[in-house]
């Protein structure tokens, strides 16, 4: 086992330890050379682990003294601040998929957080709006926002606290905009890598269903011109009208475009759709003119909403992996200390993703 391996594995040992009450608050671990010995490791890694859970406020420092459990006041005493989008209880924001596992990690270290919607922030004043947050005595602050453009009054006011910022689903241009620290998937390797996977099943023709109105200036990673440029590299079938962009998510526009793509005179084999979301209308859409899936044309997801496996056939996707980048985001907070500093430059994080064929896709 390397050496950050056992690092982590003790880290995460002695966090259950803490938490399941075998050591109690205020009571002091061995010795380090002795405690090291005890757990059957070296000292470097013993106070690596160490480190992380001073990082995490869950043990403490007494010169002279040692190292000590903290209270359940002292680790209460972390407060975070999650800043959320409008109708963010709707079922299709990634945020739903994100934010929980966020949560999650915070009660494992008995932090607390604190949600609200940008809606407030947005009705303040910057001054008043940086008043409200101090008040709150945050440590940092979740912004669940994308495609930030600089002018938004939430922006200006998380700017100015001078807190640490994470943006755990952020756009292409986020991190050279706000200077926060950035999470998002590198989908200029996932779009052309799900453009792949269809290919590699004998579609050359694919439909295209994107979500926004073409006032964006990206859709998942790429400027249109430039989608049609990456088809075209890739052998496919770049004709503009098998490209579409909906400026609304619901059944009736997505349908129009479905019924566009399938009309025409030599339709496509297989639509791949901007999130698993929109291809829950397509389904609707396709069994309404009684078109087969994936009989007659394909369909490919994006994001793996757990409602595509509920879906006949299921639905192909890409994978996104809300989950881990939520722990990864709560992670990466209680580490600011390493990052968000003066002169230094936040992270700009490219999370996983991976290819999962399901139903739709396989012929």
């Amino acid at each position: 086992m390397q050496c950050v391996n056992k690092k982590d594995a003790i880290y995460q040992q002695l966090k259950k330890k803490i938490a399941s009450g075998k050591y109690p608050p205020e009571s002091r671990f061995p010795k380090e050379v002795d405690f090291a010995k005890q757990l059957g490791i070296g000292r470097v890694t013993l106070r690596s682990a160490l480190d992380m859970l001073l990082g995490d406020g869950m043990v403490k420092r007494v010169p002279g003294k040692g190292t000590f459990v903290s209270t359940a006041n002292e680790i209460k005493a972390r407060r975070y601040l999650a800043i959320l989008p409008p109708h963010f209880d709707s079922f299709e924001s990634p945020m739903t998929n994100i934010i929980p596992y966020i949560e999650q990690s915070a009660a494992e270290v008995s932090a607390h957080m604190q949600k609200y919607s940008v809606d407030i922030f947005r009705s303040l004043e910057v001054n008043e709006g940086i008043a409200r947050i101090r008040e709150g005595r945050y440590n940092g602050i979740f912004y669940m926002a994308n495609n930030v453009i600089g002018n938004e009054r939430d922006f200006q006011i998380l700017k100015a606290t001078g807190l640490p910022v994470i943006m755990p689903h952020a756009g292409i241009t986020d991190h050279s905009v706000t200077g926060f620290a950035t999470m998002r998937t590198d989908e200029k390797k996932a779009l052309p890598a799900t453009l792949k996977f269809l290919s590699s099943k004998g579609h050359h023709r694919i439909g295209s269903i994107f979500l926004g109105g073409k006032e964006r200036k990206y859709y998942r990673g790429f400027q249109p011109l430039q989608y049609l440029k990456l088809l075209k590299k890739m052998d496919i079938d770049n004709s503009s009208n098998l490209v579409h962009y909906c400026t609304e998510y619901s059944y009736k526009p997505i349908a129009e475009k479905v019924k566009k793509i399938m009309c025409l005179p030599k339709a496509p084999t297989a639509i791949i759709c901007s999130s698993d979301f929109v291809a829950l209308y397509v389904y609707q859409a396709l069994r309404k003119i009684g078109i087969k899936i994936p009989e007659q044309v394909a369909i490919m997801g994006y994001c793996n909403y757990s409602g595509g496996e509920l879906l006949s056939p299921t639905l192909s996707t890409v994978d996104l992996s809300f989950a881990q980048t939520g722990r990864d985001a709560f992670e990466l907070m209680l580490k600011s200390d390493k990052w968000w500093k003066p002169g230094l430059t936040a992270p700009e994080i490219t999370t996983p993703f991976k290819i999962i064929e399901r139903g739709s896709t396989n012929i």
